[in-house]
């Protein structure tokens, strides 16, 4: 983990056949009845990588994914995201291992469905081949 950031998260979107799998959360409060993407905190001793595949396995049985590291998302010093995709041919078998439900839903529609913040630009970025992008979003934090 940073010592430069108070928060470190991995965020991971599969993307397959023009759709992503994204979760509806419940927790935490402000993520509450959106979608995000599948992912969550770096814990101690872990890099972003064995992060996410971590959480991937966690959240939704996906051990047998390639994720590939796409950019980061700083959020001042608060916190910082480090976001993946992974790109399959075949959509692989997911299964729902929280409370949280799992949701294929159009990449075309992201705009209109109930996400959390930056997902309406990060899930059409991640959709391109661009890698190692850099966003600095400054926010006011509570």
């Amino acid at each position: 983990m940073s010592k430069f950031f108070q928060e470190e998260y991995v965020l991971g979107f599969l993307l397959c056949d023009n759709f992503v799998l994204l979760m509806q959360k419940t927790k935490p409060e402000w993520q509450k009845g959106k979608f995000n993407g599948i992912g969550g905190n770096i814990e101690e001793g872990e890099s972003p990588t064995e992060a996410m595949i971590r959480e991937a396995e966690e959240e939704a049985g996906l051990g047998n994914v390639e994720w590939v590291q796409r950019g980061v998302v700083m959020y001042g010093k608060k916190a910082i995201c480090h976001v993946f995709s992974c790109k399959p041919d075949i959509l692989p078998n997911f299964t729902q291992k929280e409370e949280e439900k799992l949701s294929l839903c159009s990449i075309h529609r992201i705009l209109k469905v109930n996400c959390v913040q930056d997902l309406d630009y990060l899930v059409p970025l991640c959709c391109t081949d661009i890698q190692n992008f850099i966003i600095d979003v400054y926010r006011d934090w509570e």
